[in-house]
């Protein structure tokens, strides 16, 4: 653990000066690897932000589960049903032993009108998701399946390649004979 201090809205006088370790032993909490943070369909009373681990987020449909998106340490999830108020619209599963902040919706409209920097911040990102989003339906739009399958792939890698800038594609020529 960290004593980085966290910078939240000075209405929140309580938290705004308390270290990592004070603010997790606050509002923290550890999951296991497995552990269901939330159902589709359940009330959206929290969000979450992720210190540490994995979190994956799926839609169970016709009896199978399809994963939308792995949430990385860093960055936060659930806050659509708290902006909303409408019931959880997908579920979220640990993948591995993880730690996060669960915030409640009055603590989180208190971080957001308090602190501008906190609003710009959730605004880029909820801009950025709404971005990749259009990106899948421009995909799903496309008449031709195999155009659908290549700019799918093509989209995948791209994502990956964004969440990770370290990692590099390479394309090898075929070798003749």
């Amino acid at each position: 653990r960290s004593s980085r201090t966290w910078e939240f809205p000075q209405r929140l006088a309580s938290v705004a000066t308390m270290s990592e370790d004070k603010l997790f032993d606050r509002v923290g909490r550890v999951c296991a690897s497995g552990e269901i943070l939330f159902r589709d369909g359940d009330p959206g009373d929290t969000m979450y932000v992720l210190r540490s681990g994995r979190v994956r987020v799926f839609k169970e449909a016709n009896g199978r589960e399809k994963t939308l998106a792995y949430i990385e340490a860093g960055d936060f999830f659930g806050e659509m049903a708290l902006l909303n108020n409408k019931p959880r619209t997908a579920s979220a599963e640990c993948v591995e032993e993880t730690r996060v902040l669960v915030i409640d919706g009055k603590t989180f409209e208190a971080m957001l009108r308090g602190n501008a920097e906190i609003a710009v911040r959730m605004i880029q990102r909820l801009a950025k998701r709404l971005d990749q989003a259009n990106g899948l339906v421009g995909v799903l739009m496309q008449k031709d399946p195999k155009a659908r399958v290549i700019l799918g792939l093509e989209r995948a890698a791209f994502m990956r390649l964004a969440r990770r800038p370290e990692a590099s594609a390479r394309i090898r020529p075929a070798r003749a004979g």
